[in-house]
């Protein structure tokens, strides 16, 4: 009886192993070994040309190239100022008005210019869903990276980022309703080699001290990249491989098992036959 039931119950987690297996390949094992709080993050390189660069001092010396040559031309000027209020102007408030300080705070004051500066930073991009895996609500979610630069919601929306580079940066993100899921675009100061070397410090958390699971995907898909983020897959996609070769061969020796004693027993067959002939 106890070997009757051996081979059934092999066979039965063969057939879970196989199951698992094309779940994890598929993600659908990620879904289900996820807790109540998950977030995936699949990093992007974000490569400008080499040649885009905006000097400061350069823009400065273009603004103040350009009005000067409109403050001597304008006409309006010319009749509302005399030679030496023209001269004053070129030579005393343009240059005070127009330096390299005051051009400073006007770009850390416009965010979309100061984002156009400071485009050679940006070294990486990341599509990140969190996603709340539960039927109640989660309150006080905050997702948490480091070197994060920008982070903007579904809507284009700009998130603020808290902390500095020498702790991760986290952003707040307020509550998720029942299986809510919520998307980010989120730029790094640093490359994805680097960010995969440091995904320890990629976290996703709430209120309560929940520690939700997060997982990172390099630029490079792959058919089967769960396996990546989720090693101990591995080793049941390896034992489906070790038992479906060992099956094989056994199925292999039995068939040449057969074949052998199918001849074996020809043989005499065919000795008696001539006998009986003769």
């Amino acid at each position: 009886m106890r070997w009757s039931l051996f081979p059934v119950g092999l066979i039965i987690a063969f057939l879970v192993a196989v199951c698992v297996s094309v779940m994890a390949l598929t993600g659908g094992l990620r879904e289900l070994s996820s807790g109540p709080l998950y977030a995936e993050v699949k990093l992007n390189s974000f490569t400008v040309p080499k040649e885009f660069h905006v000097d400061r001092n350069e823009l400065t010396d273009g603004l103040l190239l350009q009005i000067r040559a409109r403050a001597e031309t304008d006409v309006g000027l010319r009749m509302a100022l005399d030679e030496l209020g023209q001269r004053q102007l070129k030579d005393l408030i343009i240059p005070r008005l127009v330096n390299p300080s005051v051009v400073a705070r006007v770009i850390e004051n416009v965010p979309a210019l100061r984002s156009i500066l400071d485009i050679n930073s940006y070294q990486s991009v990341a599509e990140v869903k969190i996603v709340n895996n539960t039927d109640t609500s989660i309150e006080d979610v905050v997702f948490m990276a480091p070197s994060m630069i920008k982070v903007e919601d579904a809507k284009g929306a700009v998130l603020s980022i808290v902390g500095d580079d020498k702790t991760a940066k986290r952003v707040r993100l307020g509550s998720l309703a029942a299986h809510e899921t919520q998307e980010l675009a989120v730029w790094f100061s640093k490359t994805v080699p680097q960010l995969l070397s440091e995904d320890h410090y990629v976290r996703v958390g709430a209120a309560d001290g929940l520690d939700g699971t997060v997982y990172v995907f390099g630029d490079q898909a792959w058919p089967g990249e769960d396996l990546e983020i989720l090693p101990w897959s591995r080793w049941i996609i390896g034992f489906v491989v070790i038992f479906a070769g060992v099956a094989a061969a056994a199925l292999l020796f039995l068939f040449l098992l057969g074949s052998r004693k199918g001849k074996r027993t020809r043989v005499p067959m065919e000795a008696d036959q001539g006998q009986a002939s003769a």
